[in-house]
């Protein structure tokens, strides 16, 4: 894995005679919230170790010369941030959103160049297309803004270049997860701004945390994370409502006789998930391992009983439920783990007790090499 030093030696090759700043951004893990933000519901996550890793500097031009190892160089012209439908699903894209999105709110922004270095795998449920997102929005704000564009703002800028530019429906857990630092509770019910609580992460230094990646991955599967909110927001229609956020659970509950056995399922999943979030909070704050433990593995199950998300269709081989049944039958309670992100495929989430790891790590050896293991801290 590259790291900092790699970075710089990189942008001196590629553009001599410039100095260069480091400007990073890390990924992102999900404790308890899955589909909840799209919603306005409650989330719990983290940043991790993992990070996008750039050297910067401004060159006085309108040109931005971004090089991304591995990937071909991308040049933009500051002038010209139109959205381009050519550009769908490319960084280029996410760049020209995020900086549009910073110019519409009046920061200065200008050329420079970059090369940049991404340590979070791509599909491993680590938000690497947020984090490249803030990584453009920090680089804005060190190089001409004097580093004082608000953490909210940036992750506004990135839903925005995910949503418009690169043309990707996405709500705001992901942005907020990687802008602000360390563990945060989440609450989405405030429409236009976000209640952000930063929380004392002491609880995470007393287990284990690791990514658990399939050879799966959770690219192309638009269709299956959409049909989830998409649930969600037609019984919150029925109230003439836009999110289910909107409408408390006595009265969803009063007329789920109205909605189809898809719609309560997913829309339970909602309500509880909050439910766990706020026990889950306590006991981060009380450092309260096993309630957290306990909240995490309810929220496994719900996934695969009422989202229905931790695999597709009927391919368990290899599946996100594959991977926590596997783990829970060597850890058991030593374990807790499950899917991150939209689910479907890409990876887990497994936070471990008492050094257990090593035990895990040998016993996916012997029976599923094709799963990675990948440390969050």
């Amino acid at each position: 894995m590259k790291d900092v030093s790699y970075v710089k030696n990189q942008f001196k090759k590629y553009f001599p005679g410039f100095d260069c700043v480091i400007v990073e951004s890390k990924g992102r893990f999900e404790i308890l919230g899955n589909h909840t933000d799209h919603n306005h519901g409650l989330c719990l996550s983290s940043d991790c170790n993992l990070k996008n890793i750039a050297a910067v500097k401004e060159n006085g031009t309108n040109i931005i010369n971004f090089i991304s190892h591995g990937y071909k160089p991308i040049k933009i012209n500051i002038d010209d941030l139109k959205i381009n439908p050519n550009e769908y699903k490319t960084s280029k894209a996410i760049i020209k959103g995020v900086i549009f999105y910073l110019k519409t709110k009046k920061y200065k922004i200008g050329g420079f160049n970059c090369y940049c270095y991404s340590q979070i795998p791509i599909g491993s449920g680590l938000s690497s297309s947020a984090s490249f997102e803030i990584l453009i929005a920090n680089i804005i704000s060190i190089l001409f803004n004097n580093n004082k564009i608000d953490n909210l703002t940036k992750a506004y800028a990135g839903q925005y270049a995910e949503n418009k530019y690169y043309l990707k429906a996405c709500g705001l857990l992901d942005q907020i997860s990687i802008a602000y630092p360390g563990i945060k509770f989440i609450d989405f019910h405030t429409k236009n701004k976000p209640k952000i609580t930063l929380l004392n992460d002491d609880i995470l230094s007393k287990i284990e945390i690791v990514i658990i990646k399939s050879n799966s991955t959770h690219e192309k599967l638009e269709n299956l994370y959409e049909e989830i909110p998409n649930n969600m927001y037609r019984v919150a229609g029925y109230f003439h409502k836009q999110f289910l956020g909107e409408i408390s659970y006595k009265k969803y509950h009063e007329n789920i006789s109205k909605f189809s056995d898809r719609e309560i399922s997913v829309c339970n999943h909602f309500y509880q998930e909050n439910k766990r979030v706020k026990k889950g909070l306590k006991a981060i704050e009380n450092n309260d391992i096993d309630t957290l433990f306990e909240c995490i593995d309810n929220s496994a199950k719900s996934n695969q009983n009422n989202l229905k998300n931790s695999q597709i269709g009927d391919i368990y081989i290899d599946s996100l439920q594959n991977i926590i049944d596997f783990s829970k039958n060597i850890l058991h309670n030593e374990i807790a783990i499950k899917l991150t992100g939209g689910g479907f495929a890409g990876a887990c989430i497994a936070f471990i007790k008492n050094n257990k790891l090593k035990i895990l790590k040998k016993a996916i050896k012997n029976s599923n090499k094709n799963w990675e293991i990948i440390p969050l801290k």
